[in-house]
């Protein structure tokens, strides 16, 4: 993802061209890079779910998080030798 500013463009401009392309190719960019992640996640099998469930379709309003939950999370993290922060 690129944008073309011309050196005329930059120098009878009021605005800040290069500023702003900048920042819309940055939040462009954020934006591409969330949605690949999202693709690799939900993609997935390794899930711990919540509550009763136990498919993402039968995830319901009642399934809530709780101490247990992030608890088996952790201990299968730790098998893993998932990096600590």
């Amino acid at each position: 993802m690129y944008a073309i500013i011309s050196d005329i463009l930059e120098d009878v401009s009021p605005v800040p061209m290069v500023s702003n392309a900048l920042k819309v190719i940055g939040e462009n960019m954020a934006r591409i890079i969330d949605e690949v992640i999202q693709g690799v996640l939900a993609a997935g099998t390794n899930v711990i779910y919540a509550g009763a469930a136990t498919t993402r379709a039968s995830i319901a309003a009642t399934d809530l998080l709780t101490a247990t939950d992030l608890a088996k999370a952790n201990a299968f993290l730790s098998t893993k030798a998932a990096p600590v922060f």
